[in-house]
């Protein structure tokens, strides 16, 4: 049986971690599965980001928690990367299951909640 590989946050090495952007990369490299971090927001929607703050990955700061999806939505998600991704967002887990629904791809969860309770 051949070993699975799991791009760890997507192809983060080349690409934005935790971003669309960083998963097509991990497909397009043939991995067969994606570990990626997911958190609450403000607003109770699962968004997919490893740090407990924005600041590292984006061009925003302060906790997940502490902002709605709206607000996630508004930052640059391309902060620490190799490469300028001016598109790269913060997708929502719903997004990412959605973009790859027909494919075999397999999921790593790393549920982020041990900063603050969450419901």
């Amino acid at each position: 049986m051949a070993p699975l590989i799991y791009a760890h946050r997507g192809a983060s090495g080349l690409f934005p971690e935790n971003t669309m952007e960083s998963f097509y990369a991990a497909v397009r490299r043939r991995a067969n599965g994606i570990e990626l971090d997911v958190q609450l927001s403000q607003d109770d929607k699962l968004v997919v980001i490893h740090d407990h703050t924005v600041d590292r990955t984006t061009t925003g700061s302060g906790l997940v928690r502490r902002h709605t999806l709206q607000e996630l939505r508004q930052l640059r998600a391309d902060r620490g990367s190799s490469s300028r991704f001016s598109k790269a967002k913060i997708p929502t887990l719903r997004e990412v299951f959605h973009a790859f629904s027909a494919t075999s791809l397999r999921f790593i969860l790393e549920l982020k909640n041990f900063l603050s309770d969450q419901p």
